[in-house]
């Protein structure tokens, strides 16, 4: 068996920082973070599937019961157990071994208590090696890869091909009219993502468009945007004199950018090509 694209998403994806419990360490030495026995199955059942997964079990007793107190000065049994749980995923296998302490009035209860500890932290390591969701993440000190829903669905958002091609053409806008057009002709894919992702997608557009509106701005102040007629009438003497044709491209290059960034100086198009038409022709009799 190969994972599926889906499984092999899901195995590499952060784990929910919900999921992670914290318990004093037994030897001292502050919190412990671990993800719940009944929560391992269920994240092998969901990512493997009901009939994807199977797990076998060998368990080692150690020693015998002992009968010892509590902290009360109470007679209790202690029970001890080594396990070695067996996962397979089809032809993929896993092994993990676990501890269990079990401590009861009743020494039929301590039983359990130590064989589902120690079967269920086997299952556990076993399960661990399979990715984050298993309780990976948290071997590492820092927890990088443990995060919240946002960060989850961000993560799995991004590792999808389509969605990763509409961020890079929604960063590659170079005009909120160009934008705008771009959120019209893919609306009908967009809404086929999960919501999750249309929000970071939505997201995206809005840091988009406050980049652009700042672009906008910076250029108006350097071009003098702020009186489009005083911009005109600028490129047009500038066309007027200029003393070459390779100085008048460049002329016509800026107004072209400019054009690009801002819809209101598209109407006037025509009046600068036809002062770049005449000078050019200007410059070719004078040659």
């Amino acid at each position: 068996m190969t994972f599926s694209d889906q499984q092999k998403l899901e195995l590499a994806a952060p784990l929910n920082q919900f999921n992670v419990k914290k318990r004093t360490n037994y030897g001292g030495g502050g919190q412990l973070s671990y993800i719940e026995g009944w929560h391992a199955i269920a994240e092998a059942n969901r990512i493997f599937g009901f009939d994807g997964w199977n797990r076998e079990t060998d368990l080692t007793q150690l020693g015998e019961p002992q009968l010892i107190k509590d902290k009360n000065g109470n007679d209790q049994w202690r029970v001890r157990y080594m396990a070695k749980s067996i996962i397979r995923v089809g032809q993929v296998v896993r092994e993990g071994v676990g501890y269990g302490d079990g401590a009861a009035k009743d020494v039929g209860a301590a039983y359990e208590l130590a064989i589902k500890e120690a079967e269920t932290d086997a299952m556990k390591r076993a399960l661990m090696t399979f990715g984050n969701p298993f309780g990976l993440a948290l071997y590492d000190k820092d927890q990088k890869q443990v995060g919240d829903d946002d960060q989850i669905s961000a993560y799995k958002a991004r590792q999808d091909g389509s969605y990763s091609e509409m961020e890079k053409d929604i960063r590659a806008c170079q005009c909120e009219d160009e934008l705008n057009a771009w959120l019209d002709d893919n609306k009908d894919k967009i809404a086929k993502f999960p919501n999750n992702w249309k929000d970071h997608l939505r997201e995206e557009v809005k840091r988009k468009k406050k980049e652009l509106i700042q672009a906008q701005d910076d250029l108006v102040i350097e071009k003098g945007l702020g009186d489009p007629q005083k911009f005109l009438d600028d490129i047009e003497g500038q066309m007027n004199s200029a003393p070459s044709v390779e100085i008048l491209d460049e002329i016509l290059d800026e107004f072209k950018s400019a054009e690009h960034s801002f819809s209101f100086l598209l109407d006037e198009g025509q009046r600068i090509s036809k002062a770049y038409d005449d000078n050019k022709i200007r410059l070719s009799e004078a040659a």
